[in-house]
């Protein structure tokens, strides 16, 4: 039986035959590389070994179905996707069903850009392995749920957009109504900056709350939810400023009124202070908690962008009958290996650097 080092010279001497007739010698070197960094079990399945794949995976063996290369972070079933190989995508499925006891095809699992299997599937439009995966009750309820938990951020956006609209409104009319006399007032100063502040800041969170609301058909649903998550921090942390600001103002506004002409009416001072005081404090700790569980639950972080890279090569298209005799070695009968990836100029997704 062939260890994974012989699989994977095996698979270089088969790489190089078939690359000799490609012009660009930089294609022929990425693909080499791409497909040296892959799974022993993947290369197995490409080669059309299944008794290979099957002995890797044997019970106590260190591979197994939901493992991970080293490099890019896939597992077969990204690689298979990726190269569009239905074939694999059909077997490792029929593997997964027969060994679910052992382990099932995981459809969370996220290669070092952040996708999914799934979502690589869906950016290269191939409905034959979406329906496929669809099929699978972990693929299919995965998918459900990231339906379901856009909808709750987009009722968490919803209430951020009303908020900052309600602190946009109030803080617009405040200099609609500013007395005359106040302007001599040191406080009105304060009063304008601390309004002037809020009402941008709610402006802003208004703008991101309606940009990240916009409907983007073309874009994956894992891909939707996990940018709605991390700009809900960002539309929070908007807001809250708005609101600290408001709060000032507020404050700032009623010490202008108290004394327009530095004159203070008796016992108001105290009231004023005692109040401000008292209700400053809570609403400061109260959005400071509410930071502390956005931060916690919506934590900031950098979503990687997708980038598609075509690879266009001088090999003709895959037909009918070269795709039944493909599938046909993955059942173990001994045929031809199938033409390389990006033979018919196939989407790859491909980290941006």
């Amino acid at each position: 039986m062939p260890s994974s080092e012989n699989i994977i010279t095996m698979l270089k001497a088969n790489l190089r035959e078939r690359n000799s007739g490609l012009d660009d010698r930089r294609t022929r070197e990425e693909l080499e590389q791409e497909w040296t960094s892959s799974l022993p079990t993947y290369l197995a399945l490409y080669l059309g070994k299944r008794d290979v794949f099957e002995w890797l995976m044997r019970p106590g063996a260190k591979y197994k179905l939901n493992r991970c290369d080293t490099k890019e972070k896939r597992t077969c079933l990204h690689w298979a996707v990726l190269h569009n190989r239905v074939d694999i995508v059909r077997a490792l499925v029929e593997y997964s069903g027969k060994n679910a006891r052992e382990e099932r095809l995981n459809p969370r699992i996220k290669d070092r850009m952040g996708m999914t299997a799934y979502h690589i599937a869906f950016e290269q439009e191939n409905e034959t392995v979406m329906d496929i995966l669809r099929d699978q009750t972990e693929f299919r309820q995965y998918n459900e749920r990231l339906w379901k938990d856009r909808e709750v951020y987009v009722q968490v956006v919803h209430a951020i957009l009303v908020a900052a609209a309600l602190t946009a409104g109030v803080t617009f009319t405040g200099w609609l109504q500013v007395p005359s006399q106040a302007f001599r007032n040191a406080g009105m100063k304060v009063f304008w900056v601390t309004n002037s502040v809020s009402f941008f800041f709610a402006v802003a969170a208004m703008g991101l709350s309606i940009a990240i609301l916009l409907p983007t058909p073309t874009i994956y649903i894992g891909q939707i939810a996990a940018e709605l998550h991390q700009y809900i921090w960002y539309t929070s942390f908007s807001l809250a400023l708005s609101l600290v600001s408001v709060t000032f103002a507020f404050a700032s506004a009623g010490f202008a009124a108290l004394l327009p002409d530095g004159v203070s009416e008796p016992g108001y001072t105290t009231i004023m202070v005692v109040t401000t005081a008292i209700g400053g404090i809570v609403c400061l700790v109260t959005l400071a908690y509410f930071i502390l569980q956005v931060t916690i639950h919506y934590p900031p972080t950098l979503i990687p962008k997708p980038r598609l890279k075509i690879l266009t090569t001088s090999y003709p298209r895959v037909n009918r009958q070269e795709n039944s005799r493909s599938e046909g070695s993955m059942n173990g009968a001994s045929s031809p290996s199938p033409p390389p990836p990006h033979a018919n100029g196939q989407a790859v997704v491909e980290s941006s650097r």
